[in-house]
């Protein structure tokens, strides 16, 4: 369905610095603003409009547009990215720096080489309000036991590995909402309380079902209907959940923006559907719900 790897990335800081409560939106930021720097051969100009817009790897992966060709979104000028951070949550330590994840999905694997070289630049440029600078010491491919680098600064970008798909989940598991799950129903935001089965599930069917449309091998063969009447029936018990705060910085509207969310864990009972089974098992890679290029959605999942 799709094609994925993934990197842990590992900076070093020479000076004492203090880090933000939640890095994943100061990571994102910097992330973005260095791969357009990177990647952009029109001068940084504005990215509507511009002539290389549809064909850009920075609008490919930071700004997506939906592909009108594959007929679904049309009435949207963004569509999902194809990439997720996998950050701390918890305040790091001053100084010795600190590691982060980043996933690719899809297409946008190939974009890897870019993506690496941008987390470069910008932990030169330097992370936080003060730009503290930053070195990326080395870059690691997801769940490699070994801890040869797939890159280090100053060799040469070699191919990236993929990494094999997930293996279908048992009827019955433990769900662990590592960073705020943040999502909407109606309108409204899903709270601990009103958290149930078929949101969560049907989230995160939505979700992974457009990535493999934009970016993977699409959808043939998933019979989205059963699969929603399948969400219909599974149940979310023995929740121990709580709502947890969390504020980031816009410098674009140069405002605190609350981007807060569900924490905690509850065991999920599916419909015994092997298809359902097959598509949630992606979910601990490509995480579920809003903001999941700041880091948050990340659930672990426990037989």
């Amino acid at each position: 369905m799709l094609r994925w790897t993934g990197y842990r990335v590992v900076f070093e800081c020479a000076d004492g610095w203090r880090a933000p409560a939640f890095t994943g939106s100061m990571l994102r930021g910097a992330f973005g603003s260095a791969l357009k720097r990177t990647v952009c051969a029109m001068r940084l100009r504005e990215c509507d409009g511009c002539p290389l817009e549809h064909a850009c790897t920075y609008t490919v992966v930071f700004e997506t547009r939906p592909d009108p060709t594959k007929g679904v979104m049309t009435r949207y000028d963004r569509a999902p990215h194809p990439f997720v951070l996998v950050t701390p949550i918890e305040r790091l330590r001053e100084g010795g720096g600190f590691a982060a994840g980043v996933r690719l999905f899809g297409d946008a694997v190939q974009a890897a080489p870019f993506v690496l070289r941008a987390f470069e630049l910008a932990a030169e440029r330097g992370f936080g309000s003060g730009r503290v600078p930053h070195r990326l010491t080395a870059a690691l491919t997801e769940g490699k036991e070994d801890d040869r680098p797939a890159w280090k600064p100053g060799s040469s970008f070699g191919r990236p590995t993929l990494l094999e798909d997930p293996s279908p989940l048992p009827d019955t598991i433990r769900l662990v909402f590592r960073t705020p799950l943040r999502m909407k129903r109606e309108g409204r935001l899903v709270t601990p309380e009103s958290l149930d089965g078929p949101t969560l599930v049907m989230n995160a069917i939505r979700r992974i079902g457009l990535l493999a449309t934009f970016f993977g091998r699409g959808t043939d063969g998933v019979d989205f209907p059963r699969m929603k009447a399948e969400a219909e029936r599974t149940q979310l018990v023995d929740a121990q959940l709580s709502w947890r705060d969390l504020v980031r910085r816009s410098s674009r509207q140069n405002a605190e923006l609350g981007i807060g969310g569900i924490v905690g864990s509850a065991t999920l009972h599916l419909s015994g559907s092997a298809e359902l089974s097959r598509l949630l098992a992606w979910i601990p890679i490509v995480h579920v719900g809003k903001a999941t290029t700041m880091g948050l959605g990340q659930v672990e999942v426990v037989p």
